[in-house]
């Protein structure tokens, strides 16, 4: 056996220091590197520690590209460095005075793997050669698993220090502002060992002993060196990678391993490529979820970050492939475990949830974080800006009915409410639907006052604002929201396209309490009332009528007279809705109508009793009034014409039709046409009429 004989020792020198033997040496030692049992003894002797090596990183850098030697000296280092036992800390010593000894084979091994990476990601295969000094020694790319293989090997025994090996390797090139093919170089060097690492580890190194150990630390140092060339490279560094697709590769056959200590400043340099990867890689997006309850703060800030980055430009394919690898309560718990520690967790957090949450979702994040969200606002006194993370996730908690119920159990209306207070729309839009009590206990009216009032916050504020006011007004608080009562009087008053129909809403809402009704009539001073008049026939008609049906009872003889005309006209304006029709036949009965008033009123009146949905207002309102001749005529012939159409009339007509046939002319005028249809009414009223009509 030959690494039993100790022959290889006296080989190994002829070849470093005795130039005729040199060549005849390295052959023989090529013969027995061929060979397993010649290269390594069950007893543990090894051709490593003969000399074997550092023999053939001579020769490497030593002898021609056109030599065969130099491609027998690349065998005997694959072969020798091929065993698992070249993992093994017993060797670490005599590979360790190989390289030293002969540093430049680092840079030979990584111009020929450089070229084959140039070669295959259709790169200038100068940027390699350049860096790496155009050794004349190279291969070619069928040779580039060797090559891989004893860089890989020298790699495993230099994981302590940067030592010879990496700062040959490129390192040592990459120190404050490097020329960027510089960092090219040797960033593609570290992501092409990186994506070949799997499959060097299920190849002829072997999968158990020390081989286990070294691979992780070779793993790290690798990262760390994209890590250091991430950091000082540029823009153009990160569109050269991203296109040749190598780190792309690295990120996946690495799967983002939480255990690298540089694993956080990789992710937080280079966060577009890791997005990519986390899409495309089902392990690579289950690696980063768990990575996000990592007790390292950098790993799991920055596996925050990347899930932030691929939210913000894939929000619904990243949520898709959340869903699809299951590991979507695995990163919501993660990133609310660290949304205050870490600057992208809660922007992640807000990505999700934007996307939608479950209701067991919005319980479980509101229970974790409310608090905190809480604490953050009232800090700030809820100055904080549209773009706010904190802003953005209490609100998107609040805009569910789970995730609201529960921020309302723990306080968050009271950060909501000093959030719309700085006329945050989604603030006030969760408030709107909220308790209206406990809204009110956390002085959000106020809060919607203070917008109103100022009316520096925009259009939707205002308008928000307006709505939530609406919904709140009750007595208890008038006064309170009387400012906001007032400031929408004006807006009326100036025919603010923006706010007039949600003015007109609050203004209706507030004439129901006795305090700010007596204040609005107050105003009509300032010609409310007219101003309303004006409006019944515009897009706020309904509005209007209802407001001025709520007002004209109080309103002075005068104002409600001047009410009249207009109220006439939405009688008989053909767009006018019976919402409308009946609030201002109903408001009707509050006015001064003089008999020279009468005849238009009636007029306007009648054709109404034709609608099954005024019917019963009209015939109310006409059963109040002194109808003269001919309009008992008409309006008798209306009520027929509902009888002919087989519709039924409502008590009120009926008794209205009672009390026009008591006039004998028009109960002959209409006795054959109505006597026909006096069977068909029910009440006391039918029994009037069929009484009536059948003398």
């Amino acid at each position: 056996m030959a690494a039993q004989s100790g022959i290889a020792i006296p080989l190994s020198s002829f070849v470093t220091s005795n130039p005729p033997l040199a060549r005849q040496a390295l052959e023989v030692l090529h013969a027995m590197c061929r060979h397993k049992i010649a290269r390594v003894t069950p007893s543990g002797h090894s051709l490593i520690n003969q000399g074997v090596l550092k023999a053939a990183c001579y020769a490497l850098t030593s002898f021609p590209k056109s030599d065969a030697l130099a491609l027998k000296s690349l065998e005997i280092l694959s072969e020798c460095l091929g065993d698992k036992e070249a993992y093994s800390d017993a060797n670490s010593a005599a590979i360790i005075e190989a390289v030293n000894h002969e540093p430049n084979i680092v840079r030979v091994l990584c111009a020929s793997l450089g070229l084959s990476i140039a070669r295959s990601m259709n790169m200038d295969p100068d940027i390699f050669l350049d860096v790496y000094s155009k050794w004349k020694t190279q291969f070619n790319d069928e040779h580039s698993e060797m090559v891989r293989k004893v860089l890989f090997a020298f790699a495993a025994h230099y994981t302590r220090d940067d030592g010879v090996f990496w700062t040959n390797f490129g390192y040592g090139d990459i120190e404050g502002e490097t020329p960027s093919e510089n960092v090219v170089v040797v960033s593609a060097m570290c992501c092409d060992m990186l994506s070949e690492m799997e499959g060097m580890e299920e190849g002829n190194l072997g999968e158990e002993g020390e081989f286990a150990k070294k691979a992780p630390l070779v793993k790290n140092k690798l990262l760390a060196g994209l890590a250091k060339c991430l950091k000082n490279g540029t823009v153009e560094l990160e569109d050269t990678i991203v296109n040749y697709e190598l780190f792309d590769k690295a990120v996946n056959a690495t799967a983002l391993d939480p255990g690298s200590p540089m694993i956080s400043e990789l992710l937080e340099n280079y966060s577009n490529a890791c997005v990519k990867a986390l899409l495309q890689s089902e392990d690579c997006l289950k690696a980063t979820s768990t990575m996000l309850s990592h007790s390292d703060a950098r790993a799991s800030s920055a596996a925050a970050n990347i899930f932030a980055a691929a939210l913000g430009v894939k929000a619904k394919q990243t949520v898709g492939a959340v869903q699809k690898a299951g590991v979507r309560e695995t990163v919501m718990k993660g990133l609310s475990e660290i949304a205050f520690s870490s600057s992208k967790a809660l922007a992640a957090l807000n990505g999700l949830a934007a996307m939608g949450l479950s209701d067991y979702e919005a319980t479980t994040l509101s229970v974790s974080l409310t608090t905190s969200l809480v604490n953050e606002v009232v800090a700030k006194e809820g100055d904080l800006s549209d773009d706010d993370e904190v802003y953005k996730l209490l609100c998107l908690l609040s805009s569910s009915k789970a995730g609201l119920k529960t921020v309302t159990s723990l306080g968050g209306l009271v950060a909501l409410s000093l959030l719309a207070s700085k006329g945050k729309v989604s603030a006030l839009q969760c408030l709107l639907a909220a308790d209206a009590s406990q809204v009110i206990e956390s002085e959000g009216h106020l809060s919607a006052v203070n917008v109103v009032c100022n009316r520096s916050d925009g259009v939707e504020a205002v308008r928000f604002a307006l709505r939530l006011l609406t919904s709140l007004f009750a007595p208890a608080i008038s006064d309170d929201c009387w400012p906001a009562v007032d400031k929408s009087v004006e807006l009326i008053l100036s025919s603010d396209p923006d706010h007039v129909c949600d003015c007109l809403k609050l203004l209706i809402a507030s004439a129901h309490s006795v305090s700010s009704k007596k204040k609005l009539l107050e105003s009509n001073e300032s010609g409310l009332g007219a101003k309303l008049s004006s409006m019944l026939l515009g897009e706020t008609s309904a509005l209007s009528v209802e407001l001025l049906t709520a007002l004209v009872p109080h309103l002075p003889v005068e104002s409600a007279s001047s009410c009249l005309t207009n109220f006439l006209s939405v009688l008989t304006f053909p767009t006018a809705g019976p919402d409308s029709t009946n609030s201002v036949l109903t408001s009707l009965h509050h006015l001064p109508l003089t008999a020279d008033l009468l005849p238009s009123v009636i007029a306007s009146v009648t054709p109404h009793l034709k609608s099954p949905a005024t019917i019963s207002s009209a015939s109310f309102l006409l059963l109040n009034l002194e109808i003269p001749q001919p309009s008992t005529s008409s309006i008798a012939e209306c009520l027929l014409a509902v009888l002919e159409a087989k519709q039924t009339l409502t008590d009120d007509a009926v008794t209205l039709l009672c009390k026009l046939t008591r006039d004998e002319e028009i109960k002959n005028q209409f006795r054959e046409q109505i006597g026909g249809f006096v069977e068909g009414i029910e009440g006391r009223g039918g029994d009037i009429l069929r009484g009536r009509f059948k003398e």
